[in-house]
This record gives structure tokens, sequence and C-alpha cells, in this order.
């Protein structure tokens, strides 16, 4: 789900510094990391809401029992709480899909109208959107790594704004909630399915995703 990246810790490079005094100082700088990013499937935001929530389960048990492993923690809550399926992310409306006809042997029989019985009864094929978005914490994640220590912060200077409207003005155009465009694509998707099973009135989706929240409260 949404993305996996595994960071490399920069190589420390020599460099010479000046000082406010002045001088000029011998240092280290430690700039170019990398890493690998491999992308997953989107949410839909009763996904991302379940998400966010094993996070914090993962955060909470591991500030009981500090000295478990990350990674095992984590693994027995997301074994508990997540399906370990494509097809039943999609049906429990947790991530994002787009749906298919498939190559379905006809039997004479209609299909039906309900998302549910098409796919259960194979008359439609469902492909995860991946996710193109950021993830705060994860690049975070990547700096951090980068640092000896937890590091400090400057208190007497003051950050620059920044919000979803600055950096709509900084790009000329208006910004779009990810979930709005993942919701587009599967509804498209629906339509075009329903049109070449020939559904009348449309496939009926019994739990639709979430409304997104407004392009105000992007970050």
């Amino acid at each position: 789900m949404l993305l996996r990246q595994t960071s490399f810790r920069a190589l420390a490079e020599p460099r010479r510094f000046r000082e406010a005094d002045g001088r000029v100082t011998q240092g280290e700088l430690r700039v170019r990391f990398g890493e690998v990013e491999a992308r997953g499937i989107a949410l839909t935001p009763r996904g991302r809401d379940l998400h966010e929530r094993l996070v914090a389960e993962v955060d909470r048990r591991l500030a009981e029992a500090p000295g478990r492993a990350r990674q095992e923690v984590a693994a027995a809550v997301w074994d508990a709480r997540l399906p370990d399926s494509e097809a039943e992310l999609v049906r429990r409306d947790l991530t994002f899909a787009t749906f298919t006809p498939a190559d379905r042997v006809p039997d004479g029989t209609a299909p039906p109208r309900d998302l549910p019985g098409l796919l259960a009864g194979g008359w439609l094929r469902a492909e995860p959107i991946v996710y193109e978005d950021f993830l705060p914490r994860s690049a975070a994640g990547i700096f951090a790594s980068n640092l000896s220590g937890r590091g400090e912060v400057d208190a007497s200077h003051g950050g620059a704004h920044r919000d979803a409207d600055w950096l709509s003005g900084a790009m000329g155009r208006p910004l779009r909630v990810p979930e709005q465009v993942y919701a587009e694509q599967r509804a498209a998707s629906l339509a075009a399915a329903a049109a070449a099973l020939g559904v009348r009135g449309g496939i009926v989706d019994p739990e639709p995703a979430a409304p997104a929240p407004s392009a105000a409260g992007a970050r």
C-alpha cells in the first residue's frame, strides 16, 4: 500500500565552512543520499484512516515495550488487521481500483448490476490504482537517517508560511486532492464497464469510496 522506501545514508564528504566570526573550519557534509522506492496501491479515505490507526497502534505498542523490534510489532499488527489480498482490499473499499470486463465464457445469464456480484461472478476484473502522491512521514525518516543524533531546531528563526494556496499560486494551477483523482478514474472505469456489459442504469456500488477532503485541506 502507498509506497515503500529504503534509504541509504549519504557518505560524509569533507567541506570547508566559514563561521560567523569569519574563521574557516574543516568539517563534513552529508547530502547525496540515495533511496529505492516502490509504489503500491492508492488507499481510499477509509483505507487511509485504517492505515493511520495501524501506524499509531504500532507506535503505542513500541512505547509500552521499547525493547521489541519495530518490524516484529508492525508485522503482528498489520497481519491481524489488514486483508492479505488485493481483491479483499478492493471489496472492503480500502483501496482504489479500476474495473474492466473479464474474459468470461458466455453461459446465457445476464450480468448483475451490483459491483460485488460482478466481481464474485467473474464479470469484472479489478486493477489496483498505483499511489502517486507523497508521504511526509516517509520523507522525514529518510532525512532523519542522515543525522547522527536527534538534531535540534533553531527557534529564533521563524519559518515561512507555506500551504496549499501558496503552492497553487506558485504552480499557477489549482491543486487536486489525490483521492478525488483516483475516485474519478474508478467511476469512469465503472461507467465504461457497464456500457461494455450492457448493464442498464450503470453499476450499483453499495460501498462507494468515502468523500475526499477539499483541496484546501491538501498537504
